[in-house]
């Protein structure tokens, strides 16, 4: 288990979000009881935001982690939030990039913010 975790860290410092998400993925499936760390969501959600989403790809892994993080009760970093919904969205049809993220996969994000801790600070509503 720490072995994975220590893995998931060091490809998250590297910014590999694709090969940290699946590290994750594999953490889950084999210990699906563990809780998880914060900071271990914490820090691939960065790695996924890094570089403006890599051009909303990493759009839905981001999303995935923030609803792992609030299904955990985690309170999800307010820029890095914040970060991660407007770099979603792009000029594209419904709002994607390159035909990644997108509206949906904003609100959904946003979702997640709002069932997170504190989530009701971290969003602001219409200016």
């Amino acid at each position: 288990f720490q072995a994975i975790i220590c893995e998931v860290l060091e490809k998250a410092q590297r910014n590999h979000w694709k090969a940290a998400t699946r590290k994750l993925k594999q953490l889950k499936k084999k210990n699906p009881q563990a809780s998880i760390p914060k900071e271990v969501y914490v820090a691939i959600l960065a790695a996924c935001a890094a570089n403006r989403l890599n051009g909303a790809r990493a759009s839905e892994p981001a999303r995935k982690v923030m609803e792992q993080m609030a299904e955990e009760n985690y309170t999800i970093p307010t820029e890095l939030g914040n970060y991660c919904i407007q770099n979603c969205l792009g000029d594209g049809p419904n709002g994607t990039h390159q035909d990644c993220g997108g509206i949906d996969c904003a609100l959904a994000m946003m979702a997640a913010v709002q069932f997170s801790d504190n989530g009701h600070k971290l969003i602001p509503g219409p200016v």
